[in-house]
């Protein structure tokens, strides 16, 4: 048994070695072994708006009890943290790592800066791209979300955090369209996509930097579509626009957008923009209220003021 494990230990040794092998400026070609019973825990702060938590009166993001978080610990190994019990509920929290039992040891390859990417994937792969940048691919950004009310489906915000200790600042990487709604239907679900066949969801590759904002770039098999999935169904009122958040990549939409909702009973309502509508990153971009009754009218937008506003 013991002759076998050295064997698995070695051949972990040998593909990281070849992954590592032409890694670019802020990756050394040394090989770690990090014990995955790590002690180290991460203060973590969010950027006002929110990420797939919650938004509270002041538009700020608050960090839940069930949240992950994947932090590179200054090297390429994937490391999964929680929110530690009794620091939830604030924009501050603080992030535990959670043990693997199964491994005693992880290899990685050596790098300058901790990052970190909410939420959590073991899909998510983090490697230098110049120096103080870094890419994290293997990101998904949903094509389907959950209706949240006053808020953004859980897990479809992500935002990252470059360091170089344990004070993690996140930034927000996509930004928020608020739709708001009158009538007297249910609606089961919203569907969203660019009159320009612009890149909604799916694949995409985001780059983080030690001084800057981060940014996202969608892969060429990525959705044009973005649906919010409402379950049973959310009641609209006559009296009181609701309001439905849709977590966006940035984009520009220039040509307008298209929205199509259905209802309980299977109805579609299509409603329309051809004005610029632009989604900025941490920004959330809140269109005018219509009724289900003006069904093919204008969705109008491109409003500044005080419907808009960073998130």
């Amino acid at each position: 048994m013991g002759q076998n494990r050295s064997l698995n230990e070695m051949k972990k040794r040998i593909l990281v070695a070849l992954l590592g092998i032409g890694a670019v400026s802020g990756c050394q070609n040394n090989e770690l072994e990090i014990p995955e019973s790590q002690s180290v825990e991460y203060h973590a702060k969010i950027e006002r708006i929110d990420s797939k938590t919650t938004l509270d009166s002041d538009r700020n993001i608050i960090w839940n009890a069930d949240d992950m978080v994947s932090i590179f610990n200054r090297s390429t190994v994937n490391g999964l943290y929680k929110v530690k019990p009794g620091t939830e509920g604030d924009t501050s929290c603080t992030l535990i790592h959670v043990s693997n039992p199964s491994d005693t040891f992880i290899g990685g390859m050596e790098m300058s800066h901790v990052i970190s990417l909410y939420p959590y994937s073991d899909k998510t792969v983090c490697l230098p791209a110049s120096e103080g940048a870094y890419t994290l691919d293997g990101i998904e950004i949903g094509v389907s979300q959950t209706y949240s009310r006053d808020s953004f489906s859980p897990g479809s915000f992500p935002m990252a955090a470059v360091s170089t200790d344990t004070q993690l600042s996140f930034r927000n990487v996509c930004g928020a369209l608020a739709l708001q709604f009158t009538g007297d239907a249910s609606i089961t679900s919203v569907k969203l996509q660019g009159n320009a066949g612009e890149k909604l969801s799916g694949e995409a590759k985001i780059t983080v930097m030690i001084d800057g904002d981060p940014s996202v770039e969608m892969k060429d098999n990525a959705s044009e579509t973005i649906v919010l999935d409402c379950g049973a169904g959310v009641k609209l009122s006559r009296t009181e626009a609701v309001r439905f958040i849709i977590a966006v990549p940035p984009t520009k939409f220039a040509s307008g957008f298209t929205v199509t909702l259905t209802d309980t009973s299977g109805k579609t309502y299509e409603f329309k923009t051809e004005k610029e509508n632009a989604v900025g990153r941490s920004y959330l971009h809140v269109m005018p209220a219509v009724d289900l009754e003006d069904a093919g009218s204008d969705l109008g937008g491109n409003n500044p003021g005080e419907n808009q506003g960073p998130v």
